[in-house]
């Protein structure tokens, strides 16, 4: 036993320190800022499917088909405009879609 704090030495600790005052407040501050940031992320985009529309700065794309892997769609400048369909990889064009913030005009996603 330790005569100086009356503990026995299986429950002492001397490596034991209580948080101070600006290790809390650090540790709320941190917290704000997860908040924040989660709240200031942006919309993922919703999933491809067939028949929908996008609008991007300066043009349009509309999804004709989609594969397991590919996805076939038209790209227009103003809508109603006759285009050859074109292929690219699902993948190529949701990254497309992001860089170029395009957003749904028409049609449903598949969530």
């Amino acid at each position: 036993m330790l005569p100086q704090i009356g503990l026995s030495a299986p429950h002492f600790n001397p490596d034991f320190r209580v948080p101070s005052q600006a290790y809390e407040q650090n540790r709320l501050f941190r917290r704000l800022i997860n908040v924040k940031i989660k709240t200031n992320r942006k919309k993922a985009l919703p999933a491809l499917a067939n028949g929908q529309l996008w609008k991007t700065e300066n043009a349009y794309i509309q999804i004709v088909e989609l594969g397991k892997r590919l996805i076939d769609y038209r790209m227009m400048r103003q809508l109603g405009q006759a285009r050859r369909t074109q292929t690219s990889s699902i993948e190529t064009m949701e990254k497309y879609l992001k860089a170029n913030e395009a957003r749904l005009v028409k049609g449903n996603s598949r969530n």
